[in-house]
């Protein structure tokens, strides 16, 4: 059984991090508006003239998922969340951007026979964030009726009378049906009709696939931003964030491996 641990330098964490239990997901029963999936386009294949051609370069230490990391002596205790910090947790079915409330567990991981150190939220915490255009307090957030964007099944959003069309392309395994044999995937994000940028670009996966978990305003401007989960295999979590403000062109990632 894996302990859900990563090996990481905290020099480098700049105070970043990452999620285990403690972890709010994006839900039909947990967030307040609308979305509409479309179900129109259920067998319709990939429409090409609203696919992007850009991808993006992550941008690391800016979020952090929580969870349990391995720790050399020299890093025990060092591991803390400075000014700056923000957590989006899920509070009476609504989400909001609070200054992070944790505590840190010490043990120790007789995998890799080295000390560790959870960091344990006291909320339903998602993510944490360090960006400075995000601001405490309540998140507008959609429903999320079906978190998985398949190939031929693009999904569509609707907030601000503006429509938000979420639109995969991929290889389909002629041996599986699963959702991981799936190669060469890309998740193409259109505004209105209008190509906006290439959300996901993995040509892989082992044992996992894509889930949509979050969807909503967290920069407060207006138009949706996304929060995805993408882990390459089974033995890593990892977050991907995008932001309106950014026009979608950053692409903002945590991820940690819990390997054996």
């Amino acid at each position: 059984m894996y302990k859900y641990v990563a090996l990481i330098g905290i020099s480098t964490l700049l105070y970043s991090c990452q999620p285990n239990g403690n972890k709010a997901t994006a839900s039909a029963d947990s967030l307040p508006l609308q979305a509409v999936m479309d179900n129109a386009g259920e067998t319709t294949p990939v429409d090409k003239s609203v696919l992007a051609t850009n991808t993006k370069s992550p941008i690391e230490g800016q979020t952090f998922l929580l969870g349990t990391y391995r720790v050399s002596d020299e890093e025990v205790g060092k591991m803390e969340f400075k000014q700056g910090w923000l957590d989006l947790r899920a509070v009476d079915g609504k989400f909001q951007l609070a200054a992070p409330d944790y505590n840190i567990v010490q043990g120790f991981d007789e995998c890799a026979a080295m000390k560790s150190e959870a960091i344990i939220s006291n909320h339903n915490s998602l993510l944490y964030f360090q960006i400075p255009s995000l601001n405490a307090g309540e998140v507008n957030s959609l429903k999320i009726p079906k978190d998985e964007v398949l190939p031929n099944h693009p999904l569509t959003y609707t907030f601000e009378e503006i429509n938000y069309q979420l639109q995969a392309e991929g290889k389909l395994s002629a041996e599986s049906s699963s959702p991981s044999s799936i190669t060469d995937y890309k998740l193409h994000l259109s505004i209105n009709g209008a190509p906006v940028a290439v959300l996901i670009d993995q040509s892989q996966f082992n044992d996992t696939f894509m889930k949509i978990t979050f969807v909503g305003d967290l920069d407060r401007d207006g138009k949706l931003d996304f929060v995805f989960s993408v882990p390459r295999d089974y033995e890593e979590e990892r977050t991907l964030v995008f932001l309106s403000s950014t026009g979608y062109d950053q692409m903002y990632e945590a991820s940690r491996q819990f390997d054996c």
